[in-house]
């Protein structure tokens, strides 16, 4: 993949997928203290 040879955007994908990662990981533990506290 040529975007990928360029050091500079892989850093920044890499980045953009770190920040998506940890927003999801958030969710997840939200879901889990919501379905603790329902129950």
């Amino acid at each position: 993949m040529a975007l990928l040879r360029d050091s500079s955007q892989q850093e920044e994908l890499k980045a953009q997928y770190d920040r998506l990662w940890i927003d999801f990981q958030h969710m997840e533990d939200r879901k889990v203290e919501v379905a603790m506290w329902v129950e």
